[in-house]
């Protein structure tokens, strides 16, 4: 088994200045997709991880709870090639707001 993780922007490694993930209004703003620097993040997460030798591209899957969860969803939503993704995410009863 290989296993990536892959930090989510403005979250751990990434909590630094200039790595805030509220910011993604400032792309939209732009005329890019504020969503497209996470898309990018997790797709070549997982072009390094496939291009080591034992890595089996027929088998790949993805999970993660909370913030992983809606990496694993955005993730799986745009690329076909993941076959079990398993996502845990945090959604509140309501469907909006945090859980607090």
């Amino acid at each position: 088994m290989l296993a990536l993780n892959v930090e989510w922007l403005g979250m751990g490694q990434l909590g630094g200045p200039g790595f805030d993930h509220a910011r993604m209004n400032q792309l939209d703003l732009c005329g890019t997709s504020g969503v497209a620097p996470f898309y990018l993040a997790m797709e070549r997460g997982l072009d390094v991880l496939l291009s080591l030798d034992h890595a089996d591209p027929t088998r790949v899957a993805v999970a993660g709870l909370s913030g992983g969860g809606w990496q694993t969803i955005f993730i799986s939503s745009l690329d076909r090639g993941l076959r079990w993704p398993t996502p845990w995410p945090a959604i509140p009863a309501s469907g909006r707001g945090p859980i607090t």
